[in-house]
């Protein structure tokens, strides 16, 4: 009984110390998974950002060809 008690009472501070270190464990990589996705976001609000200012800026510019599109349908390269 008494070896019991002792036991128990090792158990119950080693299951502390692992709950703190689970905790942290859990904590960091929460954080990292969370920075990981911000990251991501952040590319492709950027990434969205520059296409949508391309096509706002320049609307008639075919970037295959270089080529100019008026509305009457005609194509004047820059070459």
């Amino acid at each position: 009984m008494y070896n019991v008690s002792i036991q128990k009472g090792l158990n119950t501070k080693r299951t502390k110390y692992d709950f703190k270190k689970k905790s942290l464990t859990l904590a960091y990589h929460i954080f990292r998974v969370l920075y990981h996705s911000w990251t991501i976001a952040y590319h492709t609000f950027r990434t969205l950002s520059v296409v949508f200012c391309r096509l706002l800026l320049f609307p008639g510019i075919d970037s295959s060809t270089s080529n100019i599109k008026f509305s009457s349908g005609s194509l004047r390269s820059d070459g």
